[in-house]
């Protein structure tokens, strides 16, 4: 997607440009990543963290999980899984912020993590756990962290009212 954009750009500039190489470049934590699932039980054993949370974590990261073990290493609760129904951790939570830029619960939940695609309630019941763990990054007040729980419950309910509404009209 990337290579059409950018080679649709170029079109408009009306001057020869060499052609994209997006989709010969590794996406980032992709070097290495081959590697790593052949040393996952090693690496369970050297985080003392279950070898499906080491494939969940390798799957999302590849080989910036050492990013991760970072983050756990600095708070041991880190590594507490976020919510039992799913496999992600504390620490992904915090390096929504720390590394990809988060600023909000609705992004860390829609966007840095599919969380909100995963869980069966969207989220809804983790959300003001979330505030909790990223409001010192973010240096949010106990206001702050409400009025980003309740942005995010909102386009919940905004998005389920959608969908209802849709369903009623194709029965």
């Amino acid at each position: 997607m990337g290579k059409d954009v950018i080679d649709l750009a170029v079109n408009d500039l009306r001057r020869i440009v060499a052609e994209s190489i997006t989709e010969k470049l590794p996406a980032i934590g992709a070097d290495g990543y081959f590697a790593l699932v052949q040393q996952s039980a090693q690496l369970a054993q050297m985080s003392g963290l279950a070898q499906t949370t080491i494939t969940h974590l390798l799957d999302r990261y590849g080989s910036l999980i050492n990013e991760i073990f970072e983050i756990i290493d600095e708070d041991k609760k880190m590594a507490e899984p976020l919510t039992p129904e799913l496999a992600y951790l504390k620490a992904e939570i915090i390096y929504a912020v720390t590394h990809e830029g988060a600023q909000s619960v609705d992004d860390v939940l829609s966007r840095r993590t599919r969380i909100a695609f995963e869980a069966s309630d969207g989220g809804e019941a983790i959300a003001a756990t979330v505030a909790t763990l990223i409001a010192p990054i973010l240096g949010w007040d106990a206001a702050a962290k409400k009025a980003s729980v309740s942005e995010f419950t909102n386009h919940l309910k905004n998005e389920r009212a959608a969908l209802d509404k849709l369903l009623t009209r194709t029965r």
